[in-house]
């Protein structure tokens, strides 16, 4: 930032204030991940729609925004290189990718759960993109001296997968398509969300998880609660149950400009379609008062960029793990004070080993390779609690995959009330509040 000052012959003091910004001004955006059996080659793909007025012009020139925007290819020194979306003076990143296939976007979300100190995003987004060289990599950089709130989509074409993370000033959520938040639904919704196998979407200001979205708000104050957005986010739905299975870059950019699919603030800063599986890119950015979302895109590859040669593609015979039980999203009653997880592994190479990790615990050997189980301690789970369950297998090449599921944990009288709920849901009947 000193450099640009310098170069530009400003204030250092408003170039900082450009780049810390992002965490005072409130974006409203799209997200969708797809990757797998969503995709039609198994590649992840990722589309990010930056929703933003384009009425915002510098004080001196009078410029909009969107007619100063810029692809940046970044190289900094001991870190990994990317390529960020931005514009002049702006050092950290709202979207971007870096060569180890790490993708990210972020939405803004208002919380009263703020910190005086920590990390702007902006800045905290730049570190994952320069350091981060895996999903799990990415998420212990998120995790911890936070400011504000936002949601995002957070990347990893090599396994490949996605998660939907929300942060706050002193709270985290992160977890894949499956994970128990992500698919429920209070029985007096009339729109529900169901999430669709290998796909992540956060749309505008609406988190999954409950906790944080307590500590959310609407832009008149208006608490944001935990619910579906609006008719937008069941029309993107919609769209993407119509393409599953045959989703590629094409589609995902028709998808995002199609005509009925609006940002919710109804005009797109810039669009950006990435392959972080193959550092693929497309990018459009509004011009003038034309949104992105109807200007064709520019297309480039990250590695064609930095003038590199491409990693060899992984082999394609990658080892598989399944957790065939408990069943994601399964409950288990408060007396089980075990539970024994079991499951599969299919490789065309030897399975060398396969392990179990629950929550933030550490990784421990399962029993077992080709059909392997691992008998959990289940005893210390508190009732109405959801835990993570993720497996890992590594072949005699040292290559490897994992599967991961949530579960419940329910007492007696919760679980029964939950049956309950479930049932009279399916008819249609929603009991009163008293």
């Amino acid at each position: 930032m000193k450099g640009i000052a310098d170069g530009a012959d400003v204030p250092l003091v408003d170039v900082q204030a450009a780049n810390v910004k992002p965490d005072f001004k409130y974006f409203s955006c799209r997200q969708i991940a797809c990757w797998e059996n969503a995709t039609a080659d198994g590649n992840l793909y990722y589309a990010r729609s930056l929703g933003f007025p384009l009425d915002n012009r510098d004080h001196n020139s009078g410029v909009a925004l969107q007619d100063q925007s810029l692809v940046m290819v970044v190289k900094p020194d001991g870190y990994y290189p990317f390529v960020n979306f931005g514009w002049p003076s702006v050092v950290g990143s709202l979207t971007g990718m870096n060569s180890k296939g790490i993708a990210l976007g972020i939405n803004d979300c208002k919380t009263n759960d703020i910190n005086q100190k920590g990390i702007p995003r902006p800045l905290k987004l730049r570190m994952v993109l320069e350091e981060a060289s895996s999903l799990s990599e990415g998420l212990n950089i998120l995790r911890d001296n936070n400011i504000v709130g936002w949601l995002m989509t957070l990347c990893d074409g090599n396994i490949p997968e996605a998660y939907g993370v929300e942060i706050t000033g002193s709270l985290f959520y992160a977890g894949p398509w499956d994970d128990p938040v992500e698919y429920y639904n209070d029985p007096s919704w009339t729109m529900k969300y169901e999430p669709l196998e290998d796909t992540i979407m956060r749309f505008a200001h609406r988190p999954r998880n409950a906790t944080i979205a307590n500590t959310m708000f609407d832009d008149d104050g208006t608490p944001i609660g935990l619910k579906p957005n609006d008719e937008r986010y069941q029309s993107h739905a919609d769209v993407l149950k119509e393409n599953y299975g045959k989703i590629d870059l094409n589609i995902l950019e028709n998808m995002m400009k199609n005509n009925d699919l609006n940002d919710p603030v109804g005009e797109e800063l810039h669009q950006v379609f990435l392959c972080p599986s193959t550092l693929d890119i497309r990018v459009t950015n509004a011009v003038g008062s034309t949104s992105s979302k109807y200007l064709g895109s520019y297309h480039f590859n990250l590695w064609e960029l930095l003038n590199e040669t491409p990693l060899v593609s992984k082999p394609k015979n990658m080892p598989d793990v399944s957790i065939e039980r408990p069943l994601g999203g399964s409950s288990i009653l408060r007396i089980q004070h075990k539970i024994i997880i079991r499951g599969r592994t299919d490789s065309d190479n030897k399975v060398d080993k396969v392990y179990v990790k629950v929550d933030d615990n550490d990784y421990v050997l399962a029993e077992g390779t080709e059909s392997w189980s691992k008998t959990v301690d289940s005893s210390n789970w508190e009732p109405k609690s959801c835990h993570r369950i993720k497996a890992l297998v590594v072949d005699e090449n040292g290559y490897g995959d994992i599967d991961i599921i949530g579960v419940w944990k329910f007492g007696v009288l919760d679980y029964l009330d939950y049956l309950v709920e479930q049932f009279l849901d399916r008819l249609g009947i929603s009991l009163p509040n008293f």
